[in-house]
């Protein structure tokens, strides 16, 4: 790595080289018809499911969804386990159009077949054009899959994803012609970045050093309004909003480099987009005191006006203490002004 020394004739250096929601009063509103990656399902809140209502199951470890329809058509999914393992069981549900967390109803579509009970070649489950049953399991009973849904502008659903067996983690895939409410943007214009670099230069050589993740919340922003910005230090809590950083003005990092996540939300719909960015600490490089001294000579034409040469690269050599020149790069200024703008 090429490392950048700002040098005045003063010496300065500039630089160098889901817990989810498992209970319905907290489902995560979709959005935007973007797919879900990196979902967990880990324990269940209020136990909101019977065996009465929802293809002979409940919840065990659960995440609940919102589905609000901006435009109609149909509606389907496919569930995929991050684990290949056909022991790896998902279950779903259902309910709507339209209804209340304390007023569910029936589940409109479920299925809670075992995937290895039935020899399936894959452990995916969803909705789809091709069956024709609404509601099938449990145990052996059906193939995973139930008829999609046929969906009404401005029609909303819940849907809950509940894992009986296993431990994966999961992604949801839309299918179908309806659409969901837009999401906010996070077009970080060409030219910049959300990483965020800095060097080690708390005083303590761990690389590790405190980050103002802020500075990126105007360039996520953009021109946008009625939207704000969360910081997270994984997918699934930015998809989940939940554990947000608390103080992301002075974020101090536990990797290096370390991976975080925004998380843009609009206030009115909830609709949400996330984008993924690093902080990374650099190498804080110690520069010498270091006070070059010559006489005054006769070479300019007056021995005594208090002007001479002075040869840079011996200073160079004396600050870089025989480390290789190809990894730094020291540059002289007259002015602190110049210096200033150089850098800027």
């Amino acid at each position: 790595m090429t490392k950048t020394i700002l040098l005045p004739l003063f010496l300065l250096l500039a630089f160098v080289k889901s817990h989810a929601q498992s209970d319905c009063s907290d489902a995560i509103i979709v959005c935007g018809n973007t797919n879900l990656d990196g979902l967990t399902v880990t324990g269940f809140g209020t136990q909101e499911l019977s065996a009465l209502n929802t293809c002979s199951s409940q919840e065990n470890n659960s995440i609940w969804l919102r589905i609000s329809i901006k435009k109609g058509g149909t509606l389907g999914f496919n569930l995929v386990p991050e684990s290949t393992d056909i022991r790896e069981d998902f279950d779903f549900f259902v309910f709507g159009p339209n209804e209340t967390c304390d007023a569910l109803g029936l589940a409109i579509r479920c299925s809670t077949t075992n995937p290895a009970s039935t020899r399936q070649n894959n452990n995916y489950t969803g909705m789809n054009e091709i069956e024709s049953d609404i509601a099938e399991g449990p145990g052996n009973n059906g193939n995973s899959f139930v008829k999609w849904l046929t969906v009404a502008d401005g029609d909303s659903y819940f849907l809950v994803i509940d894992r009986p067996i296993g431990n994966s983690n999961f992604s949801i895939q839309w299918t179908g012609t309806a659409t969901f409410n837009s999401s906010p943007t996070s077009n970080v214009p060409t030219g910049e970045t959300l990483n965020i670099v800095q060097c080690d230069s708390d005083g303590t050589a761990d690389f590790s050093t405190t980050f103002d993740l802020t500075k990126n919340t105007p360039i996520i922003i953009g021109d946008q309004t009625g939207v704000n910005v969360s910081y997270h230090k994984d997918q699934n809590d930015a998809t989940t909003s939940i554990n947000p950083i608390l103080n992301p003005t002075s974020f101090t990092n536990s990797q290096n480099p370390q991976s975080l996540f925004a998380r843009i939300t609009n206030t009115i719909t909830g609709c949400f987009t996330t984008s993924e960015f690093y902080v990374q600490v650099n190498e804080y490089i110690n520069i010498p005191a270091i006070e070059s001294v010559i006489c005054d000579d006769a070479k300019d034409g007056n021995d005594s006006n208090g002007k001479a040469t002075f040869d840079l690269n011996k200073i160079t050599a004396e600050i870089l203490n025989a480390q290789s020149t190809t990894d730094y790069i020291l540059k002289y200024f007259i002015w602190w002004i110049q210096l200033i703008n150089a850098n800027s």
